[in-house]
């Protein structure tokens, strides 16, 4: 059976339905429209009071930007987590689960904030079929996550915090298992991926963290082995901090584990 090694906290995609236009690419789905739509208002003046670095990011980074973005409430997701969608039209929708104003909201609500901030600059991460949610979150997330969370510790976000007490500790009480199932080892070669970019890049640290790597040397072999690959296409790429190199690096990996199928880059 399938061990998953980490929640992760955000989820940010659309699902995708229709068939690829061309090869790795497909049509920008709209975002969703959910119910209980709310003011946010009181949330984020709470947020701004309590976490001046918070109230700095979203005058001098989000503001700006002049999107429209509708919130909703969620009880679906799980507690204290949000998702994001942002739409071609200047427009965006979060989603958040059973939140209130506090340091950790601040952060999480910060970290959906910065994809309208990301998607401003044209990244487009990856969409899916409904059967390849989890393997296409993973994948776009093992990228969006370090490059979303670097501009926040550049806001003076609290990241390494975040890092050690919601990024590294599932991974460090994880089962010493490895699935023999491919989309598995995947998904765990993704998730190293984004350990070992956000150790380097969003906290800024140069090589890859001993920890880390030795629990997935020990117990996921493959998929580390996997996750090493793919470090490399992002070596040779050099680096993903343009919209068109984030393209190039996950066209590669979709093409070269035979998944567009099911997953694709808008």
């Amino acid at each position: 059976m399938q061990k998953v090694l980490i929640v992760l906290l955000v989820i940010s995609m659309v699902v995708w339905e229709p068939a690829c236009l061309v090869p790795n690419r497909c049509p920008s789905q709209p975002c969703p429209s959910p119910s209980n739509e709310f003011n946010p208002s009181e949330l984020l003046d709470g947020l701004r009071k309590q976490s001046q670095p918070f109230a700095r990011f979203y005058d001098d980074k989000v503001a700006p930007l002049g999107y429209t973005i509708h919130w909703f409430h969620n009880t679906a997701l799980p507690l204290g987590t949000a998702r994001t969608c942002v739409n071609n039209d200047h427009s965006a929708t979060i989603e958040l689960g059973n939140v209130s104003p506090g340091d950790d909201v601040a952060f999480t609500i910060a970290h959906e904030l910065a994809a309208i901030i990301t998607a401003s600059q044209g990244y487009k991460f990856v969409q899916y079929k409904a059967r390849c949610e989890t393997l296409g979150t993973y994948l776009s997330e093992m990228i969006s996550t370090p490059l979303r969370d670097a501009i926040l510790a550049n806001c003076d976000l609290d990241a390494t915090r975040e890092f050690y007490t919601y990024r590294l500790p599932p991974l460090l009480h994880a089962s010493c298992y490895e699935t023999d199932e491919l989309t598995g080892q995947l998904q765990n070669a993704c998730l190293y991926v984004l350990l070992v970019l956000y150790w380097q890049d969003t906290l800024g640290n140069h090589e890859i963290p001993p920890n880390i790597d030795s629990i997935f040397e020990r117990c996921f072999p493959h998929s580390r082995e996997k996750g090493q690959h793919i470090l490399a296409i992002i070596a040779e790429t050099r680096g993903y901090d343009t919209a068109a190199k984030t393209t190039a690096i996950l066209q590669r990996v979709i093409r070269e584990h035979e998944l567009e199928d099911c997953i694709c880059v808008p």
